[in-house]
């Protein structure tokens, strides 16, 4: 289990780093080895745009779910950039096959359906390996779920 943070609230891998002059200075820590941290200025607000921008944390508008393809890009970005080179490029042509049967119509992550899931594993059903693909299509059901794109889908 990982430890409980010193700051309960404090915005993961932003650093501080108070200089003797008195002056701070914010830097993004890109958590790998060696340590390379990003400076991010000494003005708090900017810093935390810069935080933003360099995190990935786009906010979506409530009033529009976002479609299929922004949804998949943003799980790519997030999940599949993090896996090791063969798996990502498995679930990259997993993906690609994916959004080329499902986003012939405009979905967005609101109107997808366990149908629409059917549907494409019966297409590809005859390619090999649906179990594969199903466990794919699972974890980026689950994933939209936590982000919060597929409020009252079933």
């Amino acid at each position: 289990m990982a430890r409980l943070p010193g700051k309960p609230g404090a915005l993961p891998h932003l650093r501080i780093r108070p200089q003797k002059s008195g002056a701070t200075y914010y830097y993004f820590d890109h958590g790998k080895r060696p340590r390379r941290e990003t400076p991010l200025g000494n003005d708090y607000g900017v810093a935390v745009q810069r935080w933003r921008a360099l995190t990935g944390l786009v906010d979506l508008p409530a009033c529009a779910p976002p479609t299929l393809r922004q949804a998949v890009e943003r799980y790519r970005q997030e999940i599949v950039a993090r896996l090791p080179k063969a798996q990502r490029r498995a679930l990259r042509q997993e993906i690609d096959a994916l959004l080329s049967v499902l986003s012939r119509s405009v979905l967005t992550t609101a109107t997808l359906r366990r149908r629409h899931v059917g549907m494409y594993l019966h297409l590809h059903q005859r390619r090999g390996a649906p179990l594969r693909l199903s466990v794919t299509l699972r974890a980026f059901w689950r994933w939209c779920h936590r982000e919060g794109y597929l409020h009252g889908a079933s």
